[in-house]
């Protein structure tokens, strides 16, 4: 490793662990993440319900694949439109505690966020619910909690989608492998928590899934979506060649797959992660989306993450804000196309792909298109 990249890793570390973030940190004046949608005390469904103490300690029954689910928290649901635009779902949400008996019955914590129908309807009532819906399993970056990517629950779960945002891994020195296992596994007990009856994911949950990942999740996202058949597509936000490598699993990946890139990102160099990950990748359908002056940090919305971007040098760059604009008119038609077969919708990312002049891309091949 030479000293730029130790000293670009070094003042990362540093600004990022520094202290554990406030649950009310946003990344900008604008930007709304999990924790901070203003929920009130009406909309609050009784831990009781899940059996949890008031304490919301988590349960002493181990997960096991076959048997039921624990939840570890509260379940809540949003009672009000986001951004002030209509959407197509409003936003329900929990905190949640799998085991994974394969590795020593292994805690497995996560945010999961689903769409919910109508004005804020009551979790027991969402439950009733006939539609499903496609489940995206995020892994966040290094230093970067998984409760720090708000901009992409908001641009995901009103869309229809249901995202599983890990919050393991958070430490100074995770294991990448160790993490890559826990996107597998995450991705392996969907089928399982759409089944149970006492899982926030009843009867909502589809067995269609993507795994998603910005930085170091992004490189673990390869290494769970190689030679996975429960995976059906992968997208990565500016991701880091982990140990082991990202690039030679990436190898090893057939579904569809999104890179989205910024040139202004120097902590994960486009030129020397993301766009081997593209040229390695085996996928019939992949594209690498390069977003002019992207920043690494503006994947998500966490602030320090900015602030190391300025202690490692990086040159500006796009703020969430800008940044999750243009994720949102790529990676919703293109979810929307290859996960829910909206042949339409492959047409409009061809066409805005075609024009835009917020960025530069590679593709195998276009999306499919109406006949």
């Amino acid at each position: 490793m030479n000293s730029l990249r130790k000293s670009v890793l070094t003042a990362l570390m540093i600004c990022l662990s520094l202290s554990s973030p406030a649950r009310n940190e946003a990344g900008s004046a604008k930007q709304v993440l999990p924790a901070d949608y203003g929920i009130d005390g009406s909309n609050h469904v009784s831990s009781a319900e899940y059996g949890i103490d008031s304490s919301l300690q988590v349960s002493q029954a181990e997960y096991m694949i076959d048997g039921p689910l624990q939840v570890s928290q509260a379940e809540y649901v949003i009672d009000s439109p986001l951004q002030g635009s209509p959407a197509k779902f409003w936003i329900g949400g929990t905190r949640m505690e799998l085991r994974d008996t394969a590795r020593g019955s292994r805690r497995v914590t996560f945010e999961a966020w689903y769409p919910v129908p109508g004005e804020g309807q009551p979790v027991s009532e969402v439950k009733e619910q006939k539609e499903k819906f496609p489940v995206i399993c995020f892994a966040h970056g290094y230093q970067h909690p998984g409760d720090r990517y708000g901009n992409l629950v908001e641009m995901l779960v009103p869309e229809g989608y249901i995202m599983l945002a890990l919050t393991t891994f958070e430490g100074i020195f995770p294991s990448h492998w160790g993490y890559a296992e826990e996107i597998r596994f995450l991705a392996d007990v969907v089928a399982t928590m759409g089944r149970d009856t006492l899982s926030p994911l009843y009867g909502i949950a589809d067995t269609v899934i993507c795994l998603m990942g910005h930085s170091m999740g992004g490189g673990a996202s390869f290494h769970a979506a190689a030679d996975n058949p429960a995976v059906d597509a992968i997208i990565t936000l500016a991701p880091y060649d982990t140990r082991p490598s990202a690039i030679e699993a990436a190898g090893r990946v057939r579904v569809p797959t999104l890179i989205i890139s910024g040139t202004a990102d120097c902590i994960t160099p486009p030129e020397k992660y993301h766009l081997p990950m593209y040229e390695r990748s085996e996928a019939e359908d992949k594209t690498y989306i390069s977003i002019i002056d992207g920043s690494h940090c503006g994947m998500g919305a966490l602030r320090k993450c900015f602030t190391a971007e300025k202690l490692a040098g990086c040159k500006g760059g796009l703020g969430t804000e800008e940044q999750t604009a243009i994720l949102s008119r790529y990676i919703i038609p293109w979810l929307d196309c290859l996960l829910k077969g909206e042949k339409e919708q492959g047409a409009v990312f061809n066409r805005t792909l075609a024009s835009d002049t917020a960025v530069t891309w590679l593709r195998s091949r276009p999306l499919p298109e109406p006949d």
